[in-house]
């Protein structure tokens, strides 16, 4: 199980989500990651999910980053793919300040 938490509490032993998984399961022989995704505001994509989804088959490592470049503790996960989950065709539109 990857436990995806969009917070990073500095000194604790997990993130919030993480730890309340881990406790709701425990002794349940199952084994539970956490990771971040979503810090800086960015937006949580396909693609990472994809991502954490490789992480998870290769064995995976508790602590990793989605989303986020992290070039000092080496915890990013890459985003190797690019997944279309739009229907060819679409189109997506944004108004802004519509309205009075």
């Amino acid at each position: 199980i990857a436990v995806l938490d969009r917070t990073k509490e500095p000194g604790s032993i997990g993130e919030p989500l993480y730890l309340d998984v881990v406790s709701a399961l425990q002794g349940k022989n199952l084994s539970i990651i956490g990771g971040r995704y979503g810090l800086s505001s960015k937006e949580f994509t396909p693609d990472m999910v994809l991502a954490v989804y490789k992480h998870m088959q290769k064995g995976g490592f508790h602590g990793f980053t989605v989303g986020i470049e992290d070039d000092l503790s080496k915890l990013s996960l890459p985003l190797d793919e690019h997944i279309q989950t739009v229907p060819e065709g679409t189109i997506s539109c944004k108004f802004w300040g519509l309205g009075s």
